[in-house]
């Protein structure tokens, strides 16, 4: 019997000297109160490390996803915003219009019973309409012709008909008709019409050739 007493007391002194970390303690002595209260059953017990590292992918695992899902959300946002400002975009901004304003005097060459006298259109432009009176006159101010212009600019296209009424020829007050043709607008420092005209109607042999080649300079 004293030879048994002091071999459990041996066994005992050994365990009471074997050295476990804290932290392995810590987790043993957890897994063994719920093994005392019937939580964990054998032969669910597991070691600390293996809990950690399944804990730790479980961990990234959820990171990663949670980085990917705010990702798309971010992408999402920007493609409405994108699409958001595309839509007001088209929906707010107004038809631009004409580039060019032709509002002004033109001046250009123009041989009216055989003397070379000046043409001037005096123009303004609303929109794409442009209209104004039209003078063809000697050197010294005598008005040869006084009719009426009427056009619509398209780009930089101008057709056009200049009407002119009784009185408009001096030298033939009776004579009424019309003049037609189209003339291309080029803008820069010094801007210019040209084209042609062509007598469309007249009530008399007009003093000048049923067509001919207009070139305009905006003084």
């Amino acid at each position: 019997m004293h030879d048994f007493g002091t071999q459990v007391s041996s066994i005992s002194s050994r365990r009471a000297g074997v050295h476990r970390p804290p932290e392995r303690d810590a987790c043993f002595g957890r897994h063994h109160k719920a093994r005392r209260r019937g939580r964990v059953r054998r032969p669910a017990m597991r070691g600390c490390d293996e809990i950690r590292a399944e804990v730790g992918i479980d961990s990234a695992l959820t990171g990663s996803m949670r980085v990917i899902g705010i990702w798309r959300l971010t992408v999402v946002l920007a493609s409405f915003a994108l699409l958001s400002a595309c839509t007001s975009s088209r929906s707010t901004s107004p038809p631009s219009p004409s580039s060019i304003d032709l509002t002004g005097t033109w001046k250009g060459n123009f041989s009216l019973q055989g003397t070379s006298s000046e043409m001037a259109w005096t123009l303004t432009q609303t929109g794409t309409a442009v209209s104004g009176p039209v003078l063809v006159r000697l050197p010294n101010g005598i008005v040869l012709l006084n009719g009426f212009l009427t056009g619509t600019l398209t780009g930089s296209t101008l057709p056009y008909t200049i009407s002119v009424g009784p009185g408009g020829i001096p030298t033939q007050p009776a004579c009424v008709g019309q003049l037609g043709g189209t003339m291309t607008a080029t803008m820069s420092a010094t801007s210019t019409l040209t084209g042609s005209y062509t007598v469309m109607s007249a009530t008399c042999t007009p003093p000048f050739g049923a067509t001919g080649d207009l070139a305009l300079t905006r003084g």
